[in-house]
């Protein structure tokens, strides 16, 4: 494995989503994540995507904002380091109803719904 998927697996660890989950459990998950390096200004997803990925955020800064009157972007919120969004999508089975963009040089880890679900709640 390149240092890399390493250092993002290492963050996504000590990301709170994950608090208080095993080794063994994180062990099974290693394989089975995206990782994204992103530059300031890159979109993770758009408002009206399709939420099939729930997204950690190992460094950096994720702006979550919303198209408000005159067209304009209104932020809504920043997701730092430690941090995880994406998952109000996942939850209600909707498009997303937000877009997120990197704020700056980023790492994220996405985990796909389909992948969680068979890791964490499927018996092996």
């Amino acid at each position: 494995m390149s240092p890399a998927p390493v250092t993002a697996f290492e963050q996504l660890s000590r990301n709170r989503l994950f608090e208080g989950i095993g080794e063994k459990v994180l062990e099974r998950i290693r394989p089975n994540v995206n990782i994204l390096r992103l530059k300031r200004g890159d979109i993770v997803f758009k408002e009206g995507d399709l939420g099939d990925s729930l997204y950690l955020v190992g460094e950096g800064s994720i702006k979550i904002s919303k198209q408000g009157s005159g067209g304009r972007q209104e932020v809504l919120d920043y997701i730092r380091t430690g941090n995880f969004f994406g998952d109000d999508a996942l939850l209600c089975l909707q498009p997303h109803s937000a877009m997120a963009s990197d704020e700056e040089p980023s790492l994220l880890v996405a985990v796909n719904v389909l992948t969680y679900i068979h890791i964490l709640v499927l018996p092996s």
